[in-house]
């Protein structure tokens, strides 16, 4: 597990060949900058050869509000199906997902 409190560092990782990323950002600060920022580090991930999935939750929050205003199963419920999309993924080189 990569951990970044920063979406900008994640660019700086050096994955190993078909690396399995998802990038859980905060939707709290959506703008054009912030999605340009997640997007790029998800094309530079992919570039070194890491297979990247992008999750946000609802429009206005971050995951520690989702998970004090939803719940827990809220929060499984965004997650699971994008890390089901990694663990099915051939570890084949493709476009990163983007926002």
């Amino acid at each position: 597990m990569v951990y970044s409190s920063n979406v900008n560092n994640l660019k700086y990782y050096q994955p190993f060949q078909g690396e399995k990323i998802l990038i859980a950002a905060n939707n709290d600060k959506q703008n054009k900058e912030y999605v340009s920022t997640i997007n790029e580090a998800a094309k530079v991930l992919t570039s070194k050869g890491a297979i990247t999935s992008i999750v946000v939750p609802s429009e206005g929050e971050d995951f520690n509000e989702m998970l004090k205003n939803k719940g827990a199963v809220a929060v499984k419920e965004l997650m699971i199906p994008e890390i089901m999309k990694l663990i099915n993924t051939q570890n084949v080189k493709t476009e990163p997902e983007q926002l």
